[in-house]
């Protein structure tokens, strides 16, 4: 096949395949051939293999989106292969001109629009193509924004035409998504296969977020540290992975229209210090839901007032509203008369060829050969809104042509280009359709990052690389030449000490979240111990009379009233208690809240903690699905390498999270849990003299029990070196601070944890109401005469150690609500920072 320059030669038209590695010229063509040659070396078990490591990480990263089928949506893990666009640096030179160009002509039109409407008055676009739009706002008329930027971020998706040049087929200049799976398509690969990266000198992609909060803040309207949040519509939003792996990656809050509010025209966030002031907010929120009051009214998503806050110049949102008029396809069809009229030339890349079916000329020449186009609706991007009359059955094409006739106005047509494609490792290096997207930085000095997205086909003979459709991602390379192209960005490394920045205090529902992880993570793994700990003792007492040991271990998982000697009587009670869903305290139950809430707040959480905590959730979603419960030996086996998670999850914490606000809210969760669990546990062995058989409950079995329970078996050998009694068993679970599991040391820690996120000791004047309450209440077990509560010869258990447990579980419960009231939910309003 010959070869086309991208900017002077074109190959003659053709409606075959489009080969991107054929097309390719200098570098890449022999970026390309090394390619093939490593890839080919590896076989197809080679092969494979890497498309199997692959798509582990790409699980254990999760990187997801929601996909759509049939109204139904869920949390996808995008396809990945391995074999990367490669683009040279004539091709990404001449790109990086072209979108450019194309991003002033929008922010010229946006500037234009919502001032003076000079296009409209000199008919360069009809009136009722801005007006009937619902993405042009009213209320953005004379709307000041800072350097005159409308469009800060933007991307562009290109293509080939039949000629083999560049067009582009869509501008996102209102929301951008999309740039994540970029970087971590790289991320994918330098772990999958890091010596594929080695044959090319490819530019690095890793600086974006940072390039990106630097660009955010510097929109702020006289603010020296500018105070930056990504507002999302929240965690069931389709690329709320990407909104919650960019707010992380450039270290700023992830916040939901429900955590800001405004006061005098300033937008604040709720967070656990009270309320702390805004400057810049990257909405990731279509304009009409951003502001209630100004906007939509039914919208719970938005922020009310905030159109106050813009229009006072008190804070900066990104992009700026009224840029979803941008989504108009039928506009956007127009831009070259929009690039003369405004002054900036012919358009280095055309747009698609696209038909307006409003106009009559041309629906009559889409209606004479439907088959020929592609219709898709000229406001909405669902993916939902597309139609491939050839692709329809007959009865469906005819009602879809009665429907454009019925109402032209809402479609554009564009015709089918030839399938561009590249070798796809996971198909046995078949080729797949792939498009490709390109991000810019807007403002006075526009620029182009040395990053792009391209997504393909999964499916042979399929166009579809939407990612919300199956469409799966794969790795993009542009090739540096040591110079760099127009307008593309890039900050030299500095040696420069910065200033360390203040950072926002921990929103209030984000402390939440990690509140319940923490509680729900220990409330699995108690859980799971109890029973495990329950099934040995079952085996081990086998043939023996420990009907009331049994009993009493199963009334600390609040099921008193089964046998768990009859499991034929009760054949769902040790399902109930792992996998019933319908049970808020089951194993399966915590750890999908606890993936949810991780999911809510992925922002604040590191990567490898992530990966864990789905982990953990596959394992018991696993185990519940393969009905492990019905199989001892798979029961145990279950609950050995749960327990081993839980494990591996407190160490991902401890060494991968900033041990600043989350870290406490998460210890906090735990500490409270842990305490309430040991209390109740105490409760059951050590208050009833007497078992429901009569045996005697301060026997060595009773207590060995619950020292394996709370995994202080041997902490007591240990301290004690001799057989378990109660009163060292009390006085051990209860008041040594050294036993992590003991009420005193989980109350030690909550103490340390609110004196952090109080922002005070212990003794301060200014000590929070839960932190008062905290060590009032460690002086109460810390100092409680356990002993007056055992009789010294029989060791017998008197009426007032059950009575103080009781109470101290009351206490406790206080506590927690004290927490809650205090820090999650934004009580703290009239704290102004």
């Amino acid at each position: 096949m010959a070869v086309a320059d991208p900017m002077t030669e074109v190959l003659p038209e053709q409606d075959s395949l489009l080969d991107e590695t054929a097309l390719a010229s200098g570098p890449a063509a022999e970026a390309y051939r090394t390619l093939r040659e490593r890839l080919t070396e590896l076989g197809p078990q080679g092969q494979s293999g890497l498309t199997e490591r692959s798509r582990r990480l790409m699980r254990d990263l999760g990187v997801t989106f929601a996909l759509y089928d049939e109204g139904d949506a869920g949390d996808w893990i995008v396809p990945f292969d391995a074999f990367p666009r490669i683009i040279g640096p004539e091709t990404w030179n001449f790109l990086c001109r072209g979108v450019l160009q194309r991003l002033g002509v929008w922010n010229e039109f946006f500037r234009d629009i919502y001032d003076s409407q000079e296009a409209l008055k000199a008919s360069v676009i009809p009136f009722e193509l801005v007006y009937d739009d619902p993405g042009y706002q009213r209320n953005a008329m004379g709307l000041a924004v800072p350097e005159d930027t409308f469009v800060h971020l933007a991307a562009f998706d290109l293509a080939r035409d039949a000629r083999g040049r560049w067009v582009v087929i869509e501008d996102y200049v209102g929301n951008v998504t999309g740039v994540t799976y970029g970087l971590q398509a790289r991320a994918v690969v330098s772990q999958a296969a890091p010596d594929l990266l080695e044959t090319a000198d490819v530019a690095p992609v890793q600086g974006y977020p940072t390039e990106l909060l630097e660009h955010l803040r510097g929109f702020a309207r006289g603010v020296q540290e500018p105070r930056v949040v990504l507002l999302s519509p929240g965690a069931y939003n389709s690329a709320h992975y990407e909104h919650s792996w960019l707010a992380r990656q450039m270290g700023i809050p992830l916040v939901r229209g429900g955590d800001l509010i405004v006061l005098n025209s300033r937008c604040y966030l709720k967070t656990i210090g009270g309320l702390e002031p805004i400057d810049v907010i990257y909405r990731r929120l279509d304009d009409a839901y951003i502001d209630p009051v100004a906007f939509r009214s039914d919208s719970s998503l938005g922020v009310p007032g905030l159109m106050t806050c813009v229009r006072k110049g008190t804070v900066t949102i990104a992009n700026a509203i009224g840029t979803g008029l941008g989504d108009n396809r039928a506009i956007a069809a127009l831009l070259p008369r929009l690039s003369r009229f405004y002054g900036k030339g012919t358009l280095q890349i055309p747009t698609i060829e696209r038909r307006l079916c409003g106009d009559p000329d041309q629906l009559d020449m889409v209606e004479s050969s439907p088959e020929n186009w592609m219709f898709q609706h000229v406001h909405e991007r669902s993916n939902r809104l597309v139609w491939h009359p050839r692709d329809l059955p007959a009865e469906d094409r005819a009602e879809f042509l009665r429907e454009l006739r019925k109402d032209p106005e809402r479609y554009v047509a564009e015709p089918y280009l030839p399938r561009t494609t590249l070798p796809t490792v996971g198909a046995g290096m078949s080729p797949r359709h792939a498009g490709l997207r390109l991000f810019v930085f807007g403002g006075r000095q526009p620029r182009v990052f040395p990053l792009a997205l391209t997504r393909h086909a999964t499916q042979e003979d399929s166009r579809i690389i939407s990612s919300g459709l199956g469409g799966g991602i794969r790795d993009t390379w542009i090739l540096r030449d040591g110079s760099r192209p127009p307008g593309e960005a890039g900050r030299g490394s500095s040696t420069v000490l910065v200033a360390h920045q203040r950072r926002l205090r921990l929103g209030s529902r984000t402390a939440d979240s990690l509140y319940w992880m923490g509680r729900y993570k220990a409330r699995a793994e108690q859980t799971t111990r109890t029973l495990h700990v329950l099934r040995r003792l079952r085996d081990e007492t086998a043939g023996r009379d420990q009907q009331g040991l049994l009993s009493r271990l199963w009334a600390a998982l609040d099921r008193p009233s089964v046998d768990p000697d009859d499991d034929a009587q009760h054949p769902g009670a040790v399902r109930s208690v792992l996998f019933d869903t319908g049970n808020a305290d089951s194993v399966l139950s915590c750890t999908r809240w606890l993936r949810d809430n991780a999911r809510a707040t992925r922002e604040s959480i590191p990567p490898e903690v992530w990966m864990v905590i789905h982990r953990m959730h596959l394992l018991a979603a696993g185990a519940a699905e393969g009905k492990a419960d019905e199989d001892p030996v798979r029961l145990l086996e279950f609950e050995q390498h749960f327990l081993d998670t839980t494990d591996t999850l407190a160490g991902a914490a401890t060494k991968n999270m900033l041990h600043d606000d989350a870290w406490h809210f998460w210890q906090l969760g735990q500490n409270v849990e842990r305490a309430l669990a040991t209390t109740r546990i105490a409760r059951r062995f050590l208050t009833d003299p007497r078992g429901p058989e009569g045996e005697d409950a301060a026997g060595e079995g009773h207590l060995d029990a619950v020292l394996r329970v709370l995994s202080c078996q041997y902490a007591y050998r240990s301290l004690y070196q001799a057989r378990p009694t109660a009163p060292n068993i009390a006085a051990l679970v209860l008041q040594d601070p050294a036993l992590p599991r003991s009420v005193l040391g989980c109350l030690g820690e909550i103490e340390d944890s609110l004196a952090f996120v109080g922002g005070g000791g212990r003794r301060s004047p200014t000590a929070s109401s839960p932190l008062r309450t905290a060590a009032k209440l460690s002086g109460t077990v810390e100092f409680a005469d356990l002993a007056s509560l055992f009789t010294p010869p029989t060791g017998r258990v008197r009426p007032p150690l059950g009575a103080w447990l009781d109470q101290l579980a009351a206490d406790l419960g206080v506590l927690s609500t004290e927490i809650s009231d205090h820090y999650l939910h934004h009580q703290a309003f009239n704290i102004l920072r």
